[in-house]
């Protein structure tokens, strides 16, 4: 993250060691981070889940149909 909003996202290790911001400030800041970060990752878990949902209501009967084909494979393989 740092990579791309320098000037506002400083990781903690750099945030303790290379900077003259208070620690209670530090701990401050990590918590705000913490924060977007849980954000981000529940909403990208939502629009993937919500994609594949998507993806499997328009492919659900050629979905079925490989899975059908792997099962068979799968069971002449085991006898």
């Amino acid at each position: 993250m740092n990579k791309w909003f320098p000037n506002s996202w400083i990781p903690l290790y750099s945030m303790v060691t290379f900077t003259r911001i208070p620690y209670h400030e530090v701990i401050e800041r990590r918590a705000h981070q913490d924060k977007v970060l849980d954000r981000v990752f529940i909403a990208t878990g939502f629009a993937g889940a919500i994609a594949l949902a998507v993806v499997y209501k328009r492919h659900q009967e050629a979905i079925h149909a490989l899975a059908d084909n792997l099962c068979d494979k799968f069971l002449r393989f085991t006898e």
